[in-house]
């Protein structure tokens, strides 16, 4: 071999090469915003790295038997809650399992004593129980339900109209029927009477239920390195809200405003502290609010119930400020935030019902959050928003509602709202049941920021059918 043949170089020196190279393309992706986070367990905007990493190592002879397991993308998941991280320390503290029916109490981090729960609201109707963070408001030793028209003895308040309480029995003396339920935590009633007691207004309370029962047995599967698509949106997440697979994302902690995805959370407020037969009245005020969608008339009467086809299916401000102007507009908008942080959204604020002001911002992470509490809590206002059209007869007029979400009409839609204001521009949040290998699974894709929404989500729903295919 002559001076001028090619060098040869030893295989340690080709790793330390190609290590130094990935070492310099991951600090500058670091850099450029690719940073780590714990709860994702890998660094954002992974797919186009990785891509871009397997374009170059593709040719190398160390990296080739490895060639055929890069081709699929890597995906990291934002963990379930779990009961275990919300007990305090210090103070008093109540838990309640509404998968193992089972309620809890904890002082100072020391497990006391545990009940059964006797029934919780049924799942998917508008009385499921809400899972969450919460406090007990207000304590009763004999609590009247008007809506029920029973005693319920020994009862807490938790969340709007939701309690725990014993055995409820009606005005004669007689128990309810065991599967009696509206959607309250019911105890055995001297159970109830040891948890009241327990208790002191203000006692923090997690209620939990799991997700999904199958997450933990469902196949974590990676994606085909298929580059994703270049899009407007200037922050985004495709997710499964069962498993908290995360498959893209984009600027996922960036708070934005959010535009009529507000009304979202209007929706699940109003059906927590709003009983679905009481009458709105349109007044005047109502109807002033910005935007003709609903065509609501000053005077017409309607339901809690009926507001929300125009609130959810013609994004309908009117609607939105109906609902706010019923219970009190400053109240209605304090549950809003306080029930955000009860599921666990910690970067978002209301401003108002509706998304008109650019106050209303969230960050693609936390309506991640709000898609899976839907999907798993409320589904019932997630089936709302895919009716392609709903007759609705109020006190003199009758509505034909249509629907404004652009997927209404695709049968594998779940469900999800869009938006716009000058300041938020396009804002979407769209969930569709994709068939993957012998499953069906539950994606979320979520835009803020957009030029053009619907264009946004189906490139990116384009691209995760062919990635996971």
């Amino acid at each position: 071999m002559t001076a001028h043949t090619a060098t040869k170089y030893h295989p340690h020196v080709k790793l330390i090469f190609i290590g130094s190279f990935l070492f310099l393309v991951f600090a500058s992706a670091a850099a450029m915003g690719f940073n780590t986070k714990l709860k994702y367990g890998q660094g954002r905007n992974a797919s186009t790295l990785l891509y871009a990493l397997d374009r170059y190592t593709e040719n190398s002879e160390l990296l080739q038997g490895k060639i055929q397991a890069e081709k699929y993308l890597k995906t990291r998941t934002i963990a379930d809650d779990t009961i275990e991280a919300h007990i305090p320390s210090v103070g008093k503290f109540i838990s309640a399992d509404l998968d193992h029916m089972e309620l809890a109490l904890y002082e100072n981090h020391l497990l006391l004593k545990k009940y059964p729960i006797i029934a919780k609201g049924k799942p998917g109707s508008f009385w499921e129980t809400p899972s969450g963070d919460y406090q007990i408001l207000a304590k009763v030793g004999t609590h009247f339900s008007s809506v029920g028209e029973v005693y319920m003895p020994w009862s807490m308040q938790f969340n709007g109209n939701f309690f725990i309480h014993g055995w409820p029995y009606y005005p004669d003396g007689r128990d309810v029927a065991l599967g009696y339920s509206g959607g309250c935590i019911r105890m055995k009633t001297d159970d109830a009477k040891e948890i009241y007691e327990f208790s002191k207004t203000s006692t923090p309370i997690f209620v939990y239920e799991k997700s999904d029962e199958m997450a933990e047995t469902r196949a974590l599967f990676s994606l085909k390195n298929i580059p994703p698509p270049e899009i407007s949106a200037q922050a985004y997440i495709v997710a499964d809200v069962n498993t908290g697979e995360v498959f893209l994302d984009k600027n996922i902690d960036t708070p934005m405003p959010i535009a009529s995805l507000t009304k979202l959370m209007t929706a699940i407020v109003a059906n927590e502290v709003i009983m679905f037969d009481r009458k709105i009245t349109i007044t005047p005020e109502v109807v002033e609010t910005l935007g003709e969608s609903g065509n609501l008339k000053a005077g017409e009467v309607m339901t809690a119930n009926d507001v929300l086809y125009p609130l959810l299916m013609e994004s309908s401000n009117d609607a939105a400020r109906a609902f706010s102007a019923y219970y009190g507009e400053s109240s209605f908008i304090s549950h809003m935030n306080k029930k955000a942080k009860a599921i666990g959204m910690k970067n978002t604020t209301y401003a108002d019902s509706s998304g008109i002001l650019s106050g209303n911002t969230s960050t693609v992470y936390d309506l991640y959050i709000l898609s899976k509490y839907l999907k798993n809590n409320k589904s019932f206002i997630l089936n709302i928003t895919r009716l392609p059209t709903k007759k609705i007869t109020s006190s003199f007029q009758v509505h034909n509602f249509g629907n404004f979400n652009v997927f209404s009409a695709e049968k594998n839609f779940l469900g999800g709202k869009t938006g716009y204001t000058r300041a938020a521009n396009g804002t979407m949040i769209s969930l569709f049941e994709i068939p993957i290998g012998n499953e069906k699974r539950n994606i979320a894709f979520i835009v803020l920021s957009s030029q053009n929404q619907e264009k946004d989500v189906r490139a990116l729903l384009t691209w995760f059918e062919e990635a996971a295919s």
